[in-house]
């Protein structure tokens, strides 16, 4: 996990998960699982700091810079930021919570 912090506060985080593999991108055995930013923060280059961190983290631990994740559709702005990042879209997933069922973008970067 990396934080972003802004006078002593909590502004943003990314979390990774290592040994997590996805069929519809082989090329990455890490997910990156959360990458959030409050409100305040956001096209404020914390997000693309996180990420920068998370990925020489992965890097780093598996000599690879396969990253994989998943993305509701709806969220327009994040969809936005991990396209500007480089991530392409390899299939969908779906979450489900009660009875509705979500649909997530499978995203992946090398």
């Amino acid at each position: 996990m990396f934080v972003a912090e802004a006078d002593g506060l909590l502004v943003g985080y990314a979390r990774l998960r290592f040994g997590a593999s996805q069929k519809l991108f082989p090329a990455a055995d890490t997910e990156l699982c959360t990458l959030y930013v409050q409100a305040p923060f956001t096209q404020a280059g914390v997000g693309s700091a996180l990420l920068h961190e998370a990925r020489a983290a992965v890097r780093s631990r598996t000599g690879s810079d396969a990253l994989w994740l998943t993305v509701n559709v709806l969220n327009l702005r994040a969809c936005a930021f991990y396209g500007k990042h480089g991530f392409v879209r390899t299939g969908t997933a779906w979450f489900t919570l009660g009875d509705a069922r979500h649909e997530n973008h499978v995203l992946g970067i090398c």
